[in-house]
């Protein structure tokens, strides 16, 4: 797996990962933090976490990136959308309507992207639906009733 660039339990053992990752969130400032909770998702970093390889002397290195959440930034989410294409060949008629579409299975559904320009962030469906909620949340807690208003 380390030629691969992946890591593993047999490079790096649970045990040492989470105390590295500890660590870590021990030093890190408060705008950034660990994408994942140690504790309850240490198997998440075994999925995530890439690692390069390599040779000292008698020893073998491993540089292991950990990608950070930065909490302090401010984003605009854009939901992506899976629109279906039209599935045309050569042997049908341009003014005929094509029978199938091509739809593509998306690994994402929204992009963060930072108001910089310069950084985004994929989110997977779970994600997004935790953006919703939490905007939805907001938007009830600021909400003024209508008789105040008049």
């Amino acid at each position: 797996m380390l030629a691969l660039g992946h890591l593993s339990p047999d490079t790096i053992s649970p045990n040492e990962l989470a105390t590295m990752l500890f660590q870590i969130k021990n030093q890190l400032p408060r705008s950034l933090k660990l994408p994942e909770n140690p504790t309850r998702r240490l198997w998440k970093y075994y999925k995530i976490l890439q690692c390069d390889s390599a040779l000292e002397d008698d020893r073998i290195l491993v540089f292991v990136t950990i990608p950070l959440l930065d909490s302090g930034g401010k984003y605009i989410v854009y939901e992506i959308h899976n629109l279906p294409l039209p599935f045309i060949t050569d042997k049908q008629p341009a003014i005929r309507l094509p029978k199938m579409v091509a739809k593509f299975k998306l690994e994402h559904f929204a992009i963060a992207v930072n108001s910089e320009r310069t950084r985004y962030i994929p989110l997977t469906q779970t994600e997004t639906a935790n953006v919703w909620r939490k905007f939805r949340e907001n938007i009830v807690r600021y909400r003024v009733p209508y008789s105040q208003l008049i």
